[in-house]
């Protein structure tokens, strides 16, 4: 029997009581039968901390599969971490995140793309050897905490098939 939760419902429960799970949390025993979509709202619940101890459970799933993204506090702009030299996130992060198109699976690198042409920049997503990615600089001009510009990723580092207009995701 499906559980008013499972059903899109949380007002109506057998027990006649109110219950206050989201709507979008579904309960299963079996991480693995989460949806894309599923897996992609948990995802997105853990990086900006509305998460539900549900969804903490299912962080492992998502590392497994290799779409697990955390922020890396030395990108961000106003952390308390030390490195003043890390280069600066993109307010657009996470939606870069969401938008990745090519996958190394040899560097085991995830790459991401915006704009078109010359004007075409590439943002890079290194794992952390823990299962979870960062956001690990791009090709257009960065600057770190100090306001000091860094030097780029090289464009020979994107994969030649990705600057081709290629996917493989």
């Amino acid at each position: 029997m499906l559980t008013p939760v499972e059903m899109g419902r949380r007002d109506v429960w057998p027990d006649g009581g109110k219950h206050e799970l989201p709507p979008y949390e579904r309960l299963t025993t079996d991480a693995n039968k989460l949806t894309e979509a599923e897996l992609a709202e948990i995802s997105k619940r853990l990086q900006d901390g509305s998460a539900s101890s549900m969804d903490r459970i299912y962080a492992s799933i998502l590392r497994e599969a290799k779409k697990m993204y955390e922020i890396n506090p030395k990108h961000e702009r106003f952390s308390s971490d030390n490195n003043l030299n890390g280069t600066i996130l993109p307010n657009n992060h996470a939606e870069l995140w969401d938008k990745r198109s090519w996958y190394n699976r040899v560097l085991d690198i995830y790459w991401s793309a915006e704009g078109q042409g010359k004007k075409r920049v590439y943002y890079r997503f290194s794992p952390d050897g823990l299962g979870n990615y960062h956001w690990s600089g791009y090709t257009g001009p960065s600057y770190n905490k100090q306001g000091k510009k860094i030097d780029p990723i090289d464009i020979k580092l994107v994969p030649i098939e990705m600057r081709r207009g290629k996917n493989n995701l």
